[in-house]
């Protein structure tokens, strides 16, 4: 299917769904959950968490469709959506976790589980993720979205809300500590006049 025919079936199941039609509306869900669940596991690596936020997201959507405004990027959309209840449940569990036992609260994830494969070693993957999941909500989002969602500063400022400067500002920040942690070298990850490169893949610049 060409480009142009997703784009048109997707339209028409957008305008579908503002009709009330269910069915369009699971055109909808079809095309998109494996996006919005690697995105939240990626920004959460809990997948019981990543699976209710795709949920919340899509029951959100639903409520909320008929204030889609064509010519709106779909993904953008919804990615806002999810990026949005990261974030607010995200800091209500960070105050639950504060008012519980500390023993009972602790969390150890698997780090290689996530769903991109970052290198071909388990343990580079471990101290990379380890460094992600140590930023906070705002500083994962942005780094998930641009360095593996492979989204532009412009369509993370759509997703997120946030201004164009904000973006860069928050991947600048995430970056600088990621590289200056105790990991630093052994992370593979360098930051150099806005680019990022990660050990076994590319460079990617912050720019664009």
């Amino acid at each position: 299917m060409s480009s142009s025919d997703s784009k048109k079936l997707e339209q028409e199941a957008v305008s579908g769904s503002q009709r009330g039609d269910r069915n369009a509306f699971r055109y909808i869900v079809e095309a998109h959950s494996g996006l919005l669940f690697r995105t939240a596991y990626l920004i959460v690596d809990e997948p019981s968490f990543a699976e209710d936020a795709v949920q919340e997201t899509f029951i959100r959507a639903w409520r909320n469709i008929r204030s889609f405004k064509p010519g709106t990027a779909l993904r953008a959309w919804l990615l806002r959506i999810l990026t949005n209840y990261l974030t607010s449940e995200q800091r209500r569990r960070q105050r639950k976790v504060r008012t519980t036992n500390l023993d009972s609260a602790v969390f150890v994830p698997d780090y290689t589980r996530n769903p991109y494969q970052l290198t071909a070693d388990s343990e580079s993957n471990s101290r990379i993720w380890g460094a992600v999941m140590g930023l906070s909500i705002e500083h994962r989002i942005s780094i998930v979205l641009r360095y593996f969602g492979h989204l532009t500063i412009p369509e993370i400022s759509t997703a997120t809300g946030w201004r164009e400067g904000t973006v860069k500002s928050r991947i600048h920040r995430a970056l600088k500590e990621m590289r200056e942690s105790d990991l630093g070298e052994q992370l593979g990850v360098a930051v150099n006049s806005g680019t990022v490169t990660v050990k076994g893949q590319g460079s990617r610049a912050d720019a664009q």
